[in-house]
């Protein structure tokens, strides 16, 4: 199985909620309503934890890839890990690029509210 990994950093003092909000949004306006699995705030002390988890089909290659969306904030910094996986399918596990258009595009749009890779 193949996998796409992204780390974008910015500084904002925006909430995870509200990032959580305008990313769900975004997601469903884009991807046709992926389906939500996971959207989870922890908070430590002065430590937040954003975790999303998400599954969208794709019918080029009838699978299911999947999104892993984690954004740690210390209200003054936000660190995000992407993670696509699955999307494969036959003997091969061939994905199609599934997961690797999955991630580009939240990526791309992480990027657009001033995220940069770290």
């Amino acid at each position: 199985m193949s996998g796409t990994i992204y780390r974008l950093r910015r500084n904002s003092t925006e909430s995870l909620e509200s990032l959580a909000a305008q990313f769900l949004e975004k997601t469903e306006k884009e991807f046709f309503s992926p389906e939500v699995v996971i959207n989870n705030v922890e908070k430590y002390g002065n430590i937040g934890v954003l975790l999303i988890i998400l599954e969208k089909y794709y019918m080029r290659n009838g699978s299911m890839a999947v999104l892993t969306m984690q954004c740690v904030s210390d209200g003054y910094t936000q660190i995000v890990t992407v993670v696509g996986t699955g999307g494969g399918t036959g003997i091969l596990n061939i994905d199609w690029w599934a997961n690797e258009s999955f991630t580009d595009k939240i990526c791309k749009y992480l990027e657009e509210i001033g995220f940069e890779e770290c």
